[in-house]
């Protein structure tokens, strides 16, 4: 065999070499293709526990005006009980009540809000968290992203979560909550 002819299956073996690393190698980093949206449920408020979600006005129904009519903060807390606790702050005055779902549901408990009183249920529909997920790696590494809180077709200001999104399935971790699957497409797709 001439040196040439050596050269040449030397030259060859290490391209197929290379090329079948590469076909082999760390696959294509992934993204999620879309922003992520969690109904706010039982199960799903832990994640929105104790983030004060500044909501501008017109997210709360026109028939308790107190609240619709003005800027806001809502904030839960007490998520892991079987009655999760709603707070919102209105110009005037802050009502307490009991959250339940199937949209948000408050029950008022307590109010220094003229015009909100205690036993009154105010529902708004829909009630979802908004998790930008959108062109986010999918490591499984926590990272920070804005999340807004969307009552009726408001949502508000962003605040910040701790989010990790699985490369395996597209599970959407919120703040340690199972935020539902995004699909995941690879960086640069279309």
């Amino acid at each position: 065999m001439s040196n040439s002819s050596l050269s040449i299956r030397i030259l060859m073996t290490s391209v197929f070499v290379t090329a079948l690393a590469a076909c082999g190698g760390n696959p294509a980093p992934q993204v999620a293709a879309a922003d992520t949206v969690v109904p706010v449920t039982a199960a799903t408020v832990k994640a929105a526990e104790a983030v004060p979600f500044s909501v501008p006005a017109g997210a709360f129904p026109a028939s308790v005006p107190a609240l619709a009519t003005v800027a806001t903060t809502v904030k839960f807390t007490n998520t892991t009980s079987a009655t999760p606790t709603a707070t919102i702050t209105a110009p005037g005055g802050t009502v307490t009540g009991i959250t339940t779902f199937g949209s948000c549901i408050f029950t008022v408990t307590a109010s220094t809000l003229a015009g909100v009183t205690v036993g009154q249920v105010i529902t708004v529909h829909p009630c979802q968290i908004n998790v930008e997920t959108g062109g986010v790696q999918a490591t499984g590494q926590a990272t920070t992203v804005h999340i807004l809180l969307q009552l009726g077709q408001i949502p508000s200001a962003p605040a910040q979560a701790s989010v990790s999104i699985d490369p395996t399935t597209g599970v959407v971790t919120v703040n340690g909550v199972n935020g539902g699957t995004v699909t995941l497409k690879v960086t640069g797709a279309q």
